[in-house]
């Protein structure tokens, strides 16, 4: 009798770990539903104080779990999404720097370094003189504001009278994501090209570089054999969701 009953604790015990292992994972696609409710009917200020709450919460619960050896990817990859798709769909609260970035991205890719020009000096005209390669930029510098979108992005920047104040890794990224913007509205013949879409682009390209990131820190813990609860830690920690994913700073790319 005794053998029985330390046998059916034997078989027990793998789901009690089962359900125990799963619980974190449960908690954060909860978690994560109730954000996405959230957004859909309260206010800005009340959904991004909710997110990072709940996220919390589940930040702190995921911590002490943080020497578990295995994770369940499937179950974290549907939170991440969600908590991601949550957070994108909130306007960004007393954020403005991405009409920066994508200002420095146009000016880097078909003017001139967005570190010297300011803003407010391109919407000088200049007059011409006899030297023709000075004559051929100020033509450039004209011609720049001649589009909508610039204009628009123009009117929505702050300190129009200083150059970017972001470094030349950020230029070179801003620039690239420019051209692949570029490319994709080359191709794309169902919208036209237009500020919100330029933002939602410049959003998807920041997340994907954070995807990239998460991949590199999964392998660096296999590599180094250290606890996987870590990686949990890592893709729900409120702040980078709330920098990437709605405020879409680009230090998730340096």
């Amino acid at each position: 009798m005794a053998d029985d009953l330390h046998n059916r604790k034997a078989e027990l015990t793998p789901l009690s770990s089962i359900i125990t292992n799963h619980k974190s994972e449960g908690c954060l696609i909860i978690g994560s539903i109730l954000s996405s409710f959230l957004i859909a009917y309260a206010s800005n200020v009340v959904a991004i104080i909710s997110l990072i709450l709940i996220s919390l919460f589940w930040f702190i619960a995921i911590l002490k779990k943080v020497n578990q050896k295995t994770l369940h990817l499937k179950f974290l990859l549907i939170g991440v999404v969600l908590t991601r798709v949550s957070f994108a769909l909130i306007e960004p609260y007393h954020e403005n720097d991405y009409y920066r970035y994508i200002w420095d991205g146009i000016v880097s890719s078909k003017l001139s370094n967005a570190l010297v020009i300011s803003p407010s000096e391109l919407q000088k005209r200049k007059a011409f003189n006899n030297d023709s390669t000075r004559e051929k930029m100020i033509i450039e510098r004209n011609d720049f504001l001649e589009n909508e979108i610039r204009l628009e992005l123009l009117g929505k920047i702050n300190y129009k009278e200083s150059p970017s104040i972001y470094g030349p890794c950020a230029q070179v990224f801003l620039a690239f994501q420019t051209y692949a913007y570029q490319g994709y509205q080359s191709v794309n013949i169902f919208t036209k090209d237009s500020l919100q879409q330029r933002i939602s682009f410049l959003k998807i390209s920041l997340l994907m570089v954070e995807l990239v990131g998460f991949l590199f820190f999964y392998k660096l813990l296999i590599h180094l054999k250290s606890p996987k609860g870590f990686f949990s830690v890592l893709l729900f920690c409120p702040l980078l969701m709330k920098e990437v994913a709605n405020s879409m700073h680009i230090d998730i790319y340096l």
